[in-house]
């Protein structure tokens, strides 16, 4: 199958919502990163089906490398303005009942940064871009994000005053036990996916329904 990783589609066509999940340990300077996005859309965009066309888990399958390194090369992160190291990438999901690719990407950056940026350009190569809504979380915080053309980054101030802009998540719902289907075997990272995709609900959510009514 040809991929056509440098000719994306002639416009952006988003079907469903798309989520990026980050979790910053700021003593250990581990940025792990979640993005879990529509492989329908995924494949329109690369070029992979036409308009209309249903992508199957084989096509998937066969480019996984390839559509691991586009997104990877499009999910850059930066502590006090240095480039983090990439420590680690791999899909958790590819294409599971939910019909959506969830990647997990680790980077490691310096230790007590002052700020962390992320950084997604995933499909955002065509008119118009995409949308990814999620959050940040280091600690007890949560920092509410949304990524597009014109705001493809987003920077996370640290360190975390304790008590300050503190957002309480209730991740324990039922939702939660349904969501995701990870690697086979690996229940740490299912569970952490899990939570994570349960909470951007509660979170992410209500801050775009608030950023709208502006």
């Amino acid at each position: 199958m040809g991929l056509l990783l440098g000719m994306p589609s002639a416009y952006a066509h988003q079907s469903d919502e798309s989520t990026h999940l980050v979790e910053i340990d700021r003593e250990s300077g581990l940025v792990e990163q979640l993005v879990s996005i529509s492989a329908g859309d995924l494949a329109h965009h690369l070029g992979w089906v036409g308009h209309g066309e249903e992508v199957e888990r084989a096509h998937l399958e066969e480019g996984a490398e390839e559509l691991e390194s586009y997104m990877v090369r499009r999910l850059r992160v930066w502590a006090d303005e240095a480039p983090c190291t990439l420590e680690d990438s791999r899909f958790v999901n590819l294409m599971g009942q939910d019909g959506r690719v969830h990647l997990h990407v680790a980077s490691r950056c310096e230790p007590g940064a002052l700020a962390v940026t992320l950084e997604n350009r995933v499909m955002m190569e065509g008119p118009g871009g995409y949308r990814h809504v999620g959050r940040a979380q280091a600690g007890d915080r949560v920092w509410p994000m949304v990524f597009d053309v014109s705001f493809p980054t987003y920077v996370v101030n640290l360190p975390v005053e304790e008590g300050v802009g503190v957002e309480e998540v209730d991740v324990a719902s039922e939702e939660t036990s349904k969501t995701g289907g990870g690697a086979p075997g690996d229940d740490t990272l299912t569970g952490w996916m899990a939570a994570l995709i349960a909470a951007v609900v509660a979170v992410g959510v209500s801050w775009w329904a608030g950023r709208a009514a502006e």
